[in-house]
């Protein structure tokens, strides 16, 4: 029961280790292929305009918002564009990065908007905080733009929990399936498959009758392997 809850323990480590190895991998190294226009603009309550553009790459989401000018008093049906103004002088932005595969574990944020697009690459910062739940890496340039990259830390937990459980089990059934072939290499060895105690020069016993075609195999004599009552 001991050897079992301490396998268990295992893999949830590794599980846990494997879901930030991969989520970090995807958050310095992946970048962002497609190349989408801004969402619909969204009326806010307060009378504002709010954009949102959503980024997808393998293991990483982006999402830079926007938010304009509050719409006139005067003028409750008025809509205002996106213009330029609206882009590089907003009342707020930011964007927010989630990382891991397959769900998504980690994230953080950033006052800083990078756009690249083929008709479009600027970028907006309305705040000095910088990264926020995340260690901020060097930008990459990308046409002509620095786009910011963070390893994010603030857990995301139903992803993580997710992805922790999914690396688990595959962590237990590779442990599970190294126990045949570290038996196998103990037996060419001249070793107890079992406990690995050193069975050259033992006395050949025989073995019990069900296992007759191994018969003269040695038993161990730390374990009881291989011998009769």
């Amino acid at each position: 029961m001991r050897s079992v809850t301490l396998r268990i323990f295992l893999c949830a480590v590794l599980g846990l280790l494997t879901t930030l190895a991969i989520a970090w991998t995807c958050a310095a190294f992946v970048e962002f292929g497609d190349d989408r226009p801004w969402e619909t603009a969204t009326l806010r309550q307060d009378g504002s305009m709010e954009w949102r553009l959503v980024q997808q790459g393998p293991g990483r989401t982006r999402t830079a918002y926007i938010i304009g000018p509050p719409t006139p008093a005067n003028d409750p049906l008025h809509v205002p564009l996106m213009d330029a103004f609206s882009i590089l002088r907003p009342d707020s932005s930011g964007s927010i990065e989630e990382v891991g595969w397959p769900f998504r574990a980690m994230r953080c944020r950033n006052d800083q908007i990078t756009i690249i697009t083929s008709t479009l690459a600027l970028q907006v910062a309305t705040g000095e905080e910088g990264v926020q739940a995340g260690i901020a890496l060097p930008d990459r340039v990308q046409n002509g733009v620095s786009d910011w990259r963070a390893l994010p830390y603030q857990p995301m937990w139903i992803g993580l929990t997710l992805d922790v459980v999914i690396f688990a089990i595959a962590w237990l059934g590779v442990l599970h399936g190294l126990v045949p072939v570290r038996s196998l290499i103990r037996r060419r060895r001249g070793r107890c498959p079992k406990c690995g105690y050193d069975l050259r020069g033992q006395v050949v016993t025989d073995v019990v009758a069900e296992e007759s075609a191994r018969a003269r195999i040695p038993g161990c004599p730390e374990c009881g392997w291989n011998r009769g009552t």
